[in-house]
């Protein structure tokens, strides 16, 4: 009868990538087990191998449920691993749970060079800190990697795949440049097709043999005109799918001061001004998009303003089909598709809109018209008051504006029309394009600039909403809504009611005949 221990083995690498043959991480890890099974005289009953499973999310993975079977069955009676880091490489505190697990079962962590008992005091303190090491660790990488790439970004230098690259456009390492290859003629057709009237992106990928969503984001990439635009970044948590497996790390808008453009490629393949009047177009079609979808959204009246009790995440409004009769239902972000493939999960049920709304308004009558509940709550005061000079001002800048833009349009159809070289198309482009910055740069301060506001106009501010919120439930819809988007509050609520409220404190506008 062996006298060896019987233990399961595991080994992990974080991507599919590091999984391929010729790369040198499994292997290193099969020798450092096979010198931990000599060295402690083990014997591997099931080898494991957890493939594209980051450390983060260990206990996520379906193999660690089978590796407990096995403990907990008696068939097991410890697990090896090349490193503390395979096992677990924690970003949180939750990340910790596969420890208690393995403890529960009171199997040991038999490492080459040494054996962990976590239901002694030295195995305890000893996993704890090594993961936390790990942890730690991870995170050190992530952000020198980071910082390199974005030190390279900012130099015009491309530190991503080439398949992340638009069509059209190719990166040279060794010369450290872009530049635009066979597929960018195809590209410029795509925009001339586009501002000529072609205007179904689903028709226009047809048209070109490209992917309706890849067609879409080619319209709008600035790469076409010779910068590259750096405006959103991955965010901070890689979503895990349910199997434990890695997920993608979701694109967030960076913060404005982390925005940047970087001048890469001389010669543009579209001109500016052909570019410029496609962002036009598309943009009003967002506008369009979004005007349509709030008409299905008119039902619920604090639609944009409610947030889940329970995990804080944003709440939105489905219909479940009932696009006619507008929105039904209050859901959590959490409970969207996108969200489930992720791994992302809530408990808070789908509420039906009437009773929120009831229970909302209830709320903002009663809570909302105590100044002091107000005043606890609030974020900040903002005054809205402007000069009736500088509201002249900014309409002014608007109408120059729209006066440049049509101005480059005409351009456009003129060079399109051949009676004009490409030459003194770009050099009008350009000229028009410095006006129309500087009038935006002029209004954009001109809407940001803040009028002093002193105590007694702040605590009039309080008395005003004080007084609009106890007069809420007498309100038409329209009016409720109207103040909603103007004070912009925000409501955390759950089955049994609100758990929270977030007022942003401001002048009231004179728009707003009930408060005065």
């Amino acid at each position: 009868m062996s006298t060896r221990i019987p233990v399961v083995e595991v080994i992990r690498v974080s991507t599919a990538e590091q999984a391929k043959e010729g790369r040198a991480g499994i292997a290193r890890q099969e020798a450092a087990c096979r010198r931990a099974v000599e060295n402690h005289g083990l014997e591997v009953v099931r080898a494991v191998r957890l493939i594209d499973v980051s450390g983060t999310c260990v206990q996520n993975a379906p193999e660690m449920d089978e590796i407990m079977g096995l403990i907990r069955a008696g068939r097991a009676r410890g697990i090896v691993a090349a490193d503390f880091d395979r096992l677990l490489r924690p970003d949180d505190f939750r990340s910790l749970a596969v420890l208690q697990d393995i403890k529960e079962t009171g199997a040991l962590i038999y490492l080459p060079d040494q054996a962990v008992d976590l239901n002694t005091q030295g195995g305890w303190l000893i996993s704890g800190m090594q993961s936390m090491i790990a942890g730690n660790e991870l995170a050190q990488i992530k952000k020198r990697l980071n910082g390199a790439k974005e030190a390279m970004r900012r130099r015009g230098e491309h530190p991503g795949a080439d398949n992340l690259l638009p069509l059209g456009v190719s990166y040279d390492r060794k010369a450290k440049r872009y530049y635009y290859n066979d597929d960018a003629p195809l590209v410029a057709r795509i925009f001339e097709a586009f501002y000529r009237g072609e205007q179904n992106i689903s028709e226009l990928g047809r048209m070109f043999g490209i992917e309706r969503a890849r067609a879409g984001k080619l319209l709008r990439n600035q790469l076409y005109i010779g910068w590259r635009v750096y405006d959103r970044r991955r965010g901070g948590d890689r979503y895990a799918r349910m199997d434990g497996r890695m997920g993608e790390m979701r694109k967030v808008p960076r913060p404005p001061d982390e925005v940047f453009r970087v001048h890469v490629i001389e010669e543009p393949l579209v001109p500016e001004v052909l570019f410029w009047a496609v962002q036009d177009i598309l943009d009003g079609r967002s506008r369009r998009t979004i005007q349509a979808r709030m008409k299905g959204r008119s039902e619920a009246l604090f639609a944009g303003f409610v947030r889940c009790g329970i995990c804080g995440e944003r709440i939105y409004t489905s219909g479940r089909g009932e696009v006619r009769r507008g929105a039904r239902y209050y859901v959590c972000r959490r409970l969207s598709s996108w969200c489930k493939k992720r791994g992302m999960s809530c408990t808070l049920p789908r509420l039906q809109v009437p009773k929120v709304d009831a229970m909302l308004v209830e709320f903002v009558a009663s809570r909302l018209a105590d100044e002091e509940y107000v005043l606890a709550q609030a974020e900040g005061l903002v005054s809205r008051a402007e000069s009736a000079a500088r509201a002249q001002e900014i309409e002014q800048g608007e109408r120059q504006i729209a006066a440049i833009k049509r101005k480059r349009a005409r351009l456009l159809d003129v060079y399109l029309n051949g009676d004009i070289e490409r030459e003194d198309l770009d050099r009008k482009a350009e000229d028009l394009r410095r006006e129309q910055e500087r009038t935006e740069a002029r209004v954009a301060r001109l809407r940001t600039e803040a009028s002093e506001t002193d105590s007694a106009q702040y605590a009039d501010a309080v008395r005003q909403l004080a007084e609009a919120f106890a007069e809420f439930p007498f309100w038409t819809r329209k009016e409720q809504r109207a103040l909603l988007e103007d004070i912009r509050p925000e409501f955390w609520i759950t089955p049994d009611g609100v758990t929270k409220a977030s007022i942003p404190i401001r002048t009231i506008p004179s728009s707003t005949t009930k408060i005065t």
